[in-house]
């Protein structure tokens, strides 16, 4: 909605750091985003049971929207379905633990 008219279109360009959270960030959005805002667009990611935010990553022009790395006092551990930690490559959950 925010890039729906050109008078927030504009406003956005004041805008130095932007943090954003919810669900996945569509790549179209983050292209949009980081050719707008001056400096910094983050990719916030938190389930509603960590509360808000658990990783961030800086969004780059061009790049892949990735979650992050966590927050401080937040570990992220990624384990197969028999809840041991999963090799580096392999899918599993991701639990979040701090």
């Amino acid at each position: 909605m925010l890039l729906a008219h050109d008078e927030s279109r504009v406003a956005l360009g004041q805008v130095r750091h932007m943090l954003l959270g919810g669900e996945a960030f569509p790549l179209d959005l983050a292209r949009e985003l980081t050719t707008l805002i001056r400096d910094n667009v983050l990719n916030m990611y938190g389930p509603t049971e960590t509360t808000i935010w658990s990783t961030a990553a800086r969004v780059r022009p061009g790049e892949p929207v990735h979650i992050g790395r966590p927050l401080a006092n937040t570990r992220l551990h990624i384990l197969d379905p028999q809840g041991q930690p999963a090799p580096i490559g392999v899918p599993g959950e991701l639990f979040i633990g701090g």
